[in-house]
């Protein structure tokens, strides 16, 4: 299981909103800054399989799984189908495979 396919039929465009912490340079002080970029992967909803393995009301069935080759972090944005998602998870299947899998809380305005 060293290489892990992800169909190009399944894969789609994910917009990624990340945010990168204020800084000191040469001086001067950066304030925060949101980066975005185009990564490519597969989601779908969290199956009821990983629902048990949550207290209960922390994540749902609207809530949803990412599964990508591209490294993020948690409290990244992402936007699928308009709607906002935050990174609340990071599972890292680098032992076995090139991928890597996502937990995404639905996400509100007030976040």
């Amino acid at each position: 299981m060293d290489k892990v396919v992800l169909l190009s039929k399944h894969k789609t465009n994910i917009k990624i909103i990340s945010s990168v912490e204020g800084r000191w340079e040469k001086g001067k002080y950066i304030a925060n800054e949101e980066k975005e970029k185009i990564i490519k992967g597969v989601y779908m909803p969290v199956s009821s399989d990983t629902l048990k393995y949550y207290p209960q009301g922390e994540i749902t069935l609207k809530d949803m799984e990412l599964f990508t080759k591209e490294k993020l972090k948690e409290g990244d944005i992402a936007i699928l189908k308009d709607e906002r998602f935050k990174i609340i998870e990071v599972t890292d299947f680098d032992y076995l495979a090139d991928i890597k899998s996502y937990i995404l809380k639905r996400s509100t305005k007030d976040d």
